[in-house]
């Protein structure tokens, strides 16, 4: 039968083995995220920006799209005074 200095020593290498395989498996999943983050991640990440850049390159600044909001609400003012005249000048003849 086993004693407790055999029960300790068992312990003791279990505890050392368990150390080791946990250890192993830190460094396996390490070496996955590693991977995952080289050939996934940078690449779809590399895509995301340079569709950015592909879009503010494209896109019109905030500046000249207020100055042509302005210039539409001001276009809209005229139109309609313009109708508004061609009706009347329609009723006077």
């Amino acid at each position: 039968m086993l004693d407790k200095q055999d029960l300790q020593a068992i312990r003791e290498m279990m505890t050392e083995e368990i150390g080791k395989a946990i250890s192993a498996s830190e460094e396996r999943m390490k070496q996955y995220v590693d991977l995952l983050t080289e050939n996934e991640v940078r690449p779809n990440f590399r895509i995301l920006v340079e569709g950015h850049e592909t879009l503010l390159e494209t896109l019109a600044p905030k500046n000249r799209v207020d100055e042509l909001a302005e210039e539409v609400s001001f276009l809209k003012t005229v139109v309609a005074a313009m109708n508004k005249e061609i009706n009347e000048l329609k009723k006077a003849i």
